[in-house]
C-alpha cells in the first residue's frame, strides 16, 4: 500500500509451499490470532503456516510467549541467542526481519549486532565476557550439540543451571524453526506487520 501499512489480514491467502488455511479454522486457531491481535499485532505468515497443525502450533506459541517474557535469562540476553542462531547457523530471512528490531530494543548497538551476525570473536571487545560464554556456548550447541568442555565450563561460571537450560531451550527451538520455515518456503511478512514484541 501507498501509506507504507500492510495490507489488512487474511488468514487465507498463501504464504508458503503448504496450501492456504481455510476460512473456518477452528478454535484453536481462532483463540491463537486473537491472543496476537489482544498483544497489539496481527497474526504473521509463521502463525499461517503453523496453523495446518493447531494443537502443536497453540502449544508453540505458549511456550514462544512464555521463553520471551518469563525466562531468568532475559530478554536482551534472549536475543543475542536468537540472532546468533538465525542469522549465522542458519541465514534465515524470515527470523532476522523479526528480530533484528526486537534485538535493537533490547540495547545492542549496530556494530554489536553485525559481529554477532558473523565472526563475533574478532570483535569479541564489543562484548562482556558473559555474553561471549554464551555466544560461545550457543555456537558448540549449534554444532551438533557440540560443547566443548571449556565453552560449558565458562558458561557455568556465568550462568545458573536454569538459565543454562534456558538457553538450550531458546537456540534449539529457534534453530528448529528456522529449519521449518526454509523447508515450507515460508514468505517474508509484508512491511509493517511484525509478531508481538513482549517485555523487555
Amino acid at each position: 500500500m501507498s501509506d507504507g501499512k500492510p495490507a489488512p489480514f487474511s488468514h487465507t491467502r498463501k504464504v508458503s509451499r503448504l496450501p492456504p488455511l481455510p476460512e473456518d479454522v477452528g478454535p484453536i486457531m481462532e483463540k491463537r490470532f486473537a491472543e496476537q491481535r489482544a498483544r497489539g499485532a496481527d497474526p504473521i505468515n509463521l502463525h499461517l503456516a503453523q496453523g495446518h497443525a493447531p494443537v502443536l502450533s497453540a502449544a508453540k506459541g505458549e511456550f514462544t510467549w512464555k521463553l520471551r517474557n518469563e525466562t531468568k535469562l532475559g530478554r536482551k540476553l534472549l536475543e543475542l541467542v536468537i540472532v546468533r542462531v538465525a542469522s549465522f547457523h542458519m541465514n534465515c530471512a524470515y527470523e532476522m526481519f523479526h528480530h533484528l528490531p526486537m534485538i535493537a530494543q533490547a540495547g545492542y548497538s549496530e556494530a554489536q549486532i553485525a559481529a554477532v551476525r558473523g565472526d563475533w570473536r574478532k570483535d569479541k571487545a564489543l562484548f562482556e565476557a558473559k555474553e561471549q560464554a554464551l555466544l560461545a556456548f550457543v555456537d558448540g550447541l549449534c554444532d551438533k550439540g557440540n560443547v566443548s568442555d571449556a565453552a560449558y565450563a565458562e558458561m557455568a561460571a556465568h550462568f545458573t543451571p536454569q538459565e543454562i537450560v534456558e538457553t538450550c531451550y531458546a537456540a534449539t527451538s529457534y534453530y528448529a524453526n528456522a529449519m521449518f520455515v526454509k523447508a515450507v518456503r515460508l514468505e517474508l511478512d509484508p512491511p509493517g506487520r511484525h509478531t508481538a514484541m513482549g517485555k523487555f
